[in-house]
């Protein structure tokens, strides 16, 4: 098997033991908090992010002693990019929303899902979106994976001006996959879009991760993005 191969395989197991480990966790907290919790929308997933953190973390203290790399738990290099990632973000998140929603949008209905505007929904949803969703996912995806990945392919890509290693190409395809179960769920025409933004904003996340790096403007592009998706439907179901 070549270098690359052996790379290959090696981040293939480290990927299967954050998602088995993240499933068992998860499982295993929701089976110490009383069931009423589980009565709300925003549950579930709370407690799954929670897990995949938690595992993030803990395969990254085993790692960091033979790791040559960075998980980009520091401070900004020279520039924070954080700007960019606000505005980035909130973009990104209006664009999900046109995404995820136009079939209600052209028709003028509001959104379809656990958006009710009591602030009993409201507020959980707003935290958890605009607060802990990106630093557990990127925590995952940005300071795990590609941080590991990046010490094993070396390849850079370059389009003109943008360049970005070929590791964070693929874990921005990694983060897209990794929401593929909405075509469980939603249309195709709706998924595929879906993908195609998510591997956008991979990309984005990923550029933001090794300019700066620090796992800081990722999370903070990422909590910027869902908040403005969240804010937006309960906007829009409020209006209606």
């Amino acid at each position: 098997m070549t270098r690359s191969g052996i790379a290959l395989a090696q981040f293939g197991a480290l990927v299967l033991l954050q998602a088995l480990a993240t499933l068992a966790l998860g499982q295993m907290f929701m089976t110490q908090l009383p069931r009423r919790f589980f009565n709300a929308s925003w549950a579930y997933g709370l407690v799954m992010h929670c897990a995949a953190f938690s595992v993030a973390l803990a395969l990254m203290t085993v790692l960091k002693p033979f790791f040559a790399g960075s998980f980009g738990f520091a401070v900004p290099k020279d520039h924070s990019y954080l700007r960019p990632a606000l505005w980035g973000g909130a973009l990104v998140g209006i664009l999900m929303l046109g995404v995820d929603h136009f079939p209600e949008l052209l028709k003028g209905r509001p959104p379809v899902g656990p958006y009710a505007t009591n602030l009993a929904n409201m507020i959980p949803w707003l935290i958890i979106q605009g607060g802990i969703v990106g630093l557990t996912e990127e925590t995952v995806f940005r300071s795990l994976f590609q941080g590991y990945l990046m010490t094993r392919i070396t390849t850079r890509i370059r389009i003109g001006r943008f360049e970005l290693s070929l590791a964070g190409a693929l874990i921005a395809v990694l983060f897209s996959l990794a929401h593929a179960d909405a075509f469980r769920h939603v249309a195709v025409v709706t998924a595929l879009g879906q993908q195609v933004y998510a591997i956008g904003f991979g990309l984005f996340c990923a550029y933001l991760f090794e300019k700066s790096g620090s796992i800081l403007a990722p999370v903070v592009a990422h909590n910027s993005a869902d908040f403005v998706e969240w804010a937006c439907r309960f906007a829009l179901r409020g209006w209606s």
